[in-house]
């Protein structure tokens, strides 16, 4: 998810020459590696917002998830842990 946000925010260009220039990154250490201050802000706190409402919601799954995991639904059922 991190790369589809980065490549939202900066573009698809940017991101693959990103990885490319480093690769082998986890996406959490790709994240830190965004040269681009306002793009590498915009995924951390993308990131850190889809965590908090997990936690405040207590949903198991998110659309994020399915779409990661390749799950293809329309309405994904929402599931309380």
């Amino acid at each position: 998810m991190a790369y589809a946000l980065a490549a939202y925010n900066a573009g698809e260009n940017r991101v693959i020459d990103w990885r490319a220039a480093s690769p082998g990154l986890d996406p959490a250490e790709f994240v830190e590696s965004i040269p681009f201050t306002e793009t590498r802000d915009y995924v951390q706190a993308i990131l850190r917002n889809q965590a908090i409402y997990k936690k405040l919601y207590g949903f198991c799954k998110f659309i994020s998830d399915l779409l990661v995991n390749g799950e293809h639904m329309l309405f994904p059922p929402i599931q309380k842990c």
